[in-house]
């Protein structure tokens, strides 16, 4: 009986365990946290985490007015990014999706006086003809 239990509880975790590994999110962490009153950069530095290999993957970051995208990069950054100096939305691509993850360094420049309190986005994942939109929302202090 004992034997049977011990075979039961790990069967039950490795059940419970499966989807908690499927899991996918998005965490974005802005650098610096508050903005300051004369303008400046800000780096967000995005993580997309996820099992396996999407077949495709998209990220869509609304910018405010007066915001300007400076770069782009990472090791597992988008291969389709929009030019330096792009205005109202980040829309990148990933011709060919990573394995496991992808990591990515989005800068943005905004302007003095910025009262943003928040930026928002998603990243678009789609595998086996079907999409997940996981939401980006990235606080800022002002």
């Amino acid at each position: 009986m004992k034997r049977i239990l011990q075979i039961l509880t790990v069967a039950a975790l490795v059940a419970l365990a499966a989807p908690l590994s499927q899991a996918e999110t998005v965490v974005a962490l802005p650098s610096p946290a508050s903005l300051q009153g004369g303008g400046g950069v800000l780096t967000i530095d995005v993580d997309v985490l996820y099992a396996g290999t999407p077949a495709a993957m998209g990220l869509d970051l609304t910018l405010p007015t007066g915001w300007i995208l400076e770069s782009v990069s990472g090791d597992s950054a988008p291969q389709i990014v929009p030019p330096a100096g792009t205005t109202e939305r980040v829309e990148c691509a990933w011709t060919s999706s990573p394995a496991g993850g992808a990591k990515l360094t989005i800068k943005l420049a905004y302007p003095p006086h910025a009262t943003t309190t928040h930026l928002s986005g998603a990243v678009l994942l789609r595998r086996e003809g079907k999409a997940r939109e996981l939401e980006i929302r990235i606080p800022l202090g002002s």
